[in-house]
């Protein structure tokens, strides 16, 4: 009595949007053939290899290894029904290969990654989702296949040593890593994994020194007192001091600010950065106006104080987020241009950029000694103290003597 056969067939016909092939299984019965998807696509490159006796490359042998594992339960699947026929097997293989898809793809870390990617341009995150993208991307070129338990310390090892070796700086190093510990993150809540296997117990992810990102009292005296010839570089300078004098308030948080966010001499605002969080105690940083800060608005706002309308004539309404986004990063490119060759002109150590008014801000007032910290966290609009003390820098040099001779008070003679 005639027995079905099988064997895999590389559909070339339709190439995905990743430039792999679908994989299908063939199926041969007295004389006729049907054809049927599979979990598995590949390049054309690939399954030529995989049909090699002597393949070297770890990741297609095990690749190899569950396709033709799963062909062989699908053989044995077809042999097992005694009438065979078309309509027979399809109804069991159909059950099979839904069941054997869902949970494929519930094991690989692409999927898991793509779907939060979505989830973040949904919240109109568009940076964020980028920078997630970014991490995908150097993960797929590692390790194209990535399943979830294949992820242990040795592989995050192997991953940090592979992306130093391609001219990673050790800051983007720790910001592809942060991404998939999000995702991985994920796939435990989802269950997908189990927190006895939480490979970043073991594994530290890499964080480079921080650096020097806050200007002495005298350097932000020099910056604040400075008077460029140039209109550009001037309106550079003010939106840098705008920012020191508001809570270190960021480029994209200003281009946002809109006339119903001032009242008088008070601002409020939300961070743009946290506003599409679940945090439950994000609440509007509130800002007193000073007399500089009303004249570097009156300077360069828009004259139109419809509540609904921007104060700076950066953004627009009606701009898609893309275009919000292409604006704002103009924005902030042209500012830090001529921040710079500011910078340059008053031999400063460090960079003039709009981050240094931010952290000049939070050490200005830590350094002072007379506002408190739980005050700079507030007015930074963080949630942790961890977060506020990574932006303070350390103290000067002068107070450091001072607060040392305390310790000789009542002992020296």
């Amino acid at each position: 009595m005639a027995k079905p056969t099988t064997c895999l067939f590389l559909d070339n016909r339709r190439p995905l949007k990743d430039g792999t092939l679908p994989l299908k299984l063939t199926v041969y019965y007295l004389g006729k053939k049907m054809r049927y998807k599979t979990p598995f696509k590949l390049t054309q490159d690939d399954f030529q290899k995989i049909q090699k006796s002597n393949l070297r490359d770890t990741e297609l042998k095990n690749m190899k290894s569950r396709i033709y594992k799963w062909l062989d339960e699908q053989t044995q699947i077809a042999l097992s029904i005694e009438d065979f026929s078309f309509d027979t097997f399809e109804k069991i293989f159909t059950k099979d290969e839904v069941a054997t898809m869902h949970k494929m793809k519930s094991e690989l870390v692409q999927p898991l990654f793509v779907e939060y990617i979505s989830k973040l341009k949904k919240q109109e995150r568009i940076k964020t989702a980028e920078s997630y993208q970014s991490a995908l991307n150097s993960l797929l070129s590692f390790r194209r296949y990535l399943k979830f338990q294949d992820i242990t310390p040795d592989f995050l090892e192997a991953y940090e040593i592979w992306m130093l070796s391609n001219n990673k700086t050790k800051t983007s190093v720790g910001v592809y890593l942060r991404s998939f510990r999000k995702i991985y993150n994920i796939a435990l809540e989802k269950g997908i994994v189990e927190y006895s296997a939480y490979p970043f117990k073991k594994y530290t992810i890499p964080a480079p020194r921080k650096s020097k990102r806050a200007f002495k009292e005298e350097q932000i005296k020099a910056i604040f007192n400075t008077k460029p010839e140039a209109e550009k570089e001037q309106k550079a300078l003010d939106f840098w001091r705008f920012s020191f004098l508001c809570n270190g308030i960021n480029l994209k948080d200003i281009a946002h600010l809109k006339w119903a966010n001032i009242s008088g001499d008070t601002m409020f605002y939300n961070r743009k950065k946290t506003e599409k969080t679940k945090r439950d105690n994000v609440y509007p940083i509130k800002v007193h106006l000073d007399k500089h800060a009303h004249d570097i608005i009156r300077k360069w706002a828009n004259p139109n104080k419809d509540p609904d309308n921007y104060v700076f004539p950066i953004l627009e309404s009606g701009l898609s987020i893309r275009e919000k986004e292409n604006r704002i990063a103009y924005f902030t490119k042209t500012t830090n241009k001529y921040l710079k060759r500011l910078g340059v002109s008053l031999g400063l150590d460090t960079l003039l950029t709009t981050y240094t008014a931010r952290h000049s801000y939070a050490t200005k007032l830590k350094n002072s000694e007379k506002v408190s910290l739980p005050y700079i966290m507030e007015s930074l609009g963080h949630s942790s103290m961890k977060t506020t003390m990574d932006y303070l820098s350390g103290f000067e040099d002068d107070t450091i003597k001072k607060h040392h001779a305390v310790l000789l008070e009542g002992i020296e003679e």
